[in-house]
Order: structure tokens, then C-alpha cells, then sequence
């Protein structure tokens, strides 16, 4: 093994030099599969025994497998962008997996960036809205591990997430444990966040400045908030600066007659309620359905 090689794929990782470190990993990891201890399956561990406690070879192999592994996912973190990263940070994960689920010997002891490790795979399950899988890693890990600000943050967005608290993640989401975490959670933001927002304020607000449209939305610039309302096919005006929403259909307030079922002449004598003068008990359901809604949309953005 060309210890030279495996610094210069940690340093490309900690330079985020992608293309360079990817290609190192290829070559490192068919060198890996040489190992005995590779993956450390169930072949290697008969085969072995009790002399895995006291061999440093072994040892170092498994450090140095487990360690590669942990500068690939968080080299793929901070460049997450497509399937293809979800595909490669999948692949690797599962590899490392293996590291963190065996029960090895004391020696050899727990990784210094296994924490870490275990809440970006916990954001990358949010930002690519595999919630099933996420509570299914969730249940992995140690109750006590998950006040690791490393994991508790990926498990407070989901609570936010699920809650529909936008205004609580746009607060949150800025404070994250580790820069690592900028990537996925910029991922998050455009692919399924942002879009959330968006369907909220088309029904709370019929006009916006611009300026403040690009703070509700997480947007870095206003050329960027302008993109996304193009996108959305929303009415910009250039000489306000502001956007335009589409209205809902207007609100009809109806006043109930005396008595509710039926409206009286002037004569004194009454007649059967119409569709157009009458007031039902389904139309004040209509309006208090759909200011409760309005003021549940204005509450999540606000």
C-alpha cells in the first residue's frame, strides 16, 4: 500500500479538489480488496479469530479502510448535487457501515469522525426525502449518541419538516454543526424546502416586495429570486419591484335571514330561501375553512 497515495487523497479531500481525490479513491480502494480484512466479513473473521486482538497489520488495515471511507462521504457532502451523488454517497456508506456496526477490539477504538458521519447520512436521507430510511437510521443509532449536536441538528430539521415550522428552519438552518453540512442542506433547500414555502405564500399574501420575497424564500440574490418567479409564472412588476400573486376566488360573506330558513316580504308573508339570498350553514363552513387555512399558511411563513 502507497501510504503517499493515501495523504494525497486525504489532502484532495480536505482541498475539495472532486475530480482528483475521486480518482484516487478508485485506485486506493482496489488496493483495499487485496486486504484479508476488507468489508470484514464473516470469511475474514473465522479465518482470523482470536489473533485480530493483538495484530497491528489488521488493525491498521481496518483504520485505514474505515478512515478512506469517512474523507469519501464527506468529500461527496460538500459537493452533493445529483442522483449520482445520492448513488455515491450510498455506495460508500454502506461500506463504511460495516466499520461502524462490528464489534472490534479495543485497539482499534471508535472513530473521532464517526458522529459526524452519522448525521450527514441523516441530513442526505432529508434532503433527498427518504424519510422512511431516515427513521430507520434514526433507530440505530444510541439514544445517548443523539444529543451529538452532529445528529441532534438533522433530527431537529426533520421535526421542523414535518411540523411545516418555516419560519423555525430558516432560523435553524444557518447554524449548522459543520460546514460539511452547507452542501446537503442548500440541496434540501432547493429540491423540496423552498418549494413549500412557495405554495404557502401564493396563499397567504397577494403582493410582495421583491426584497422581502428573497428572505422568505431563502434566496442568496434578487437575480435568483427573480429566476424562481419566472419559474413559477408569477406577475413581476419591474417599476414596484414586487410580485403579484394569484388571488383565490373572493371570499363571500353571507348574512343569515330571520329565522335561518326562510327570508320575509313586506307583506309579512315568506317564502322558501334561494341559492341567492338564503345563508347556509355550508357556506359560514366554507368561510371558516378558508380563513383558518389562511391564517395557518400566513402562521407557517411568518
Amino acid at each position: 500500500m502507497s501510504f503517499e497515495k493515501v495523504q494525497a487523497f486525504k489532502d484532495a479531500c480536505k482541498n475539495n479538489r472532486y475530480d482528483e481525490a475521486q480518482s484516487l479513491l478508485v485506485q486506493l480502494k482496489k488496493e483495499f480488496i487485496k486486504y484479508p480484512s476488507f468489508l470484514l466479513t464473516t470469511r475474514f473473521f473465522k479465518k482470523v479469530g482470536t489473533e485480530i486482538e493483538g495484530s497491528k497489520d489488521i488493525h491498521n488495515e481496518i483504520k485505514l479502510v474505515r478512515e478512506t471511507l469517512e474523507y469519501a462521504i464527506l468529500l461527496i457532502a460538500r459537493n452533493f448535487k445529483s442522483n449520482e451523488s445520492e448513488r455515491e454517497f450510498k455506495t460508500n456508506m454502506n461500506m463504511l457501515k460495516k466499520y461502524y456496526t462490528t464489534t472490534l477490539p479495543p485497539a482499534i477504538g471508535e472513530s473521532e469522525r464517526k458522529s459526524i458521519i452519522l448525521g450527514i447520512n441523516l441530513l442526505r436521507l432529508l434532503a433527498t426525502n427518504q424519510m422512511a430510511a431516515f427513521h430507520t437510521e434514526l433507530e440505530l443509532i444510541p439514544v445517548e449518541l443523539r444529543e451529538d449536536d452532529y445528529i441532534a441538528y438533522p433530527i431537529q430539521l426533520e421535526l421542523f419538516l414535518m411540523e411545516g415550522s418555516y419560519t423555525k428552519l430558516k432560523n435553524y438552518i444557518d447554524k449548522t454543526p459543520s460546514e460539511d453540512f452547507n452542501q446537503l442542506i442548500r440541496y434540501l433547500v432547493d429540491q423540496s424546502v423552498r418549494k413549500e414555502i412557495a405554495s404557502c405564500i401564493e396563499k397567504s399574501y397577494e403582493t410582495l416586495r421583491l426584497s422581502e420575497l428573497q428572505k422568505l424564500l431563502l434566496f442568496d440574490s434578487v437575480d435568483a429570486t427573480k429566476g424562481f418567479v419566472f419559474q413559477q409564472s408569477w406577475d413581476y412588476n419591474p417599476n414596484t419591484e414586487s410580485v403579484n400573486f394569484k388571488v383565490n376566488e373572493p371570499i363571500h360573506v353571507f348574512t343569515p335571514t330571520t329565522p335561518a330558513s326562510a327570508t320575509f316580504t313586506p307583506g309579512g308573508q315568506h317564502k322558501r330561501p334561494t341559492p341567492g339570498n338564503s345563508f347556509s350553514m355550508a357556506n359560514a363552513n366554507a368561510v371558516i375553512g378558508r380563513n383558518f387555512k389562511y391564517a395557518t399558511e400566513v402562521n407557517r411563513i411568518i
